[in-house]
């Protein structure tokens, strides 16, 4: 007889292997740039440092406190402050270690006078850093300026700070600038007023870190006259390496 119908489609049969795996896509584009290292700590009061992790050397930088300006001594002016030393050492140190800092004030300006022994300008502190007690770096602070020795006419300007650090250590230290002296000249006969010394210039650049404070202009005018200046006090910059 004649060929029955076709029947229906059966169901679909499981699926087979899965094929080898294609070559690899090209590189995704860089990922954005990690935060920066630790950069460079300035202090300029006293307190602790700790180092950073991941650092074994920190680059010291101590300077020390400017010594006061010197008084008038009648028309005679005070020699200038001098200016804190300088000291940059590189210091071998664990990361975590505490460092302890002592940042030198400025030396105190004096007031004017008549006296012969009128005081000098107060010195500049010293600054310093150590590990556990021991020192590491030491920038000592300017000489105070003095008045006129009473004949003299000459004010002499405050010696500049000394460099010190410890041993094993690498050092750049730079003695401060002293004080300038007040010049000659100084005559109150001399017309209605007379002719007054200016104070001295103090070591280093005025009103930066470290400098040494102008001393005091002299006056006529017995008992007055101006205050010499303050020295500036120094800082510690920490920078690691």
């Amino acid at each position: 007889g004649a060929t029955g119908a076709t029947g229906p489609q059966g169901t679909p049969g499981p699926a087979g292997p899965a094929g080898p795996a294609g070559p690899a896509g090209p590189a995704g584009s860089a990922g954005p740039a990690g935060p920066a290292g630790p950069g460079a700590v300035v202090l300029t009061s006293s307190g602790t440092y700790t180092v950073p992790g991941g650092v074994n050397e920190v680059q010291v930088t101590a300077v020390g406190g400017g010594g006061g300006g010197g008084p008038a001594i009648g028309a005679f002016g005070g020699g200038g402050g001098g200016q804190g030393a300088t000291v940059v050492v590189l210091a071998s140190v664990a990361a975590g270690t505490v460092l302890t800092v002592s940042i030198g004030s400025g030396g105190t300006g004096q007031p004017s006078g008549t006296s012969c022994t009128q005081s000098p300008g107060g010195a500049g502190g010293a600054t310093s850093v150590a590990v556990n007690g021991r020192p590491v770096v030491s920038a000592a602070g300017g000489g105070g300026g003095a008045g006129d020795a009473c004949g003299s006419t000459t004010s002499l300007g405050g010696p500049g700070g000394a460099a010190a650090a410890a041993a094993g250590t690498t050092l750049q230290g730079v003695y401060g600038m002293a004080g300038q002296n007040a010049p000659g000249g100084a005559n109150c006969a001399v017309g209605t007023g007379g002719t007054v010394q200016h104070g001295g210039s103090g070591g280093g650049v005025a009103d930066v870190a470290g400098s040494g404070g102008a001393g005091a202009t002299g006056s006529c005018t017995p008992g007055v006259g101006s205050v010499s200046a303050r020295g500036v006090a120094g800082y510690v910059e920490m920078l690691p390496v």
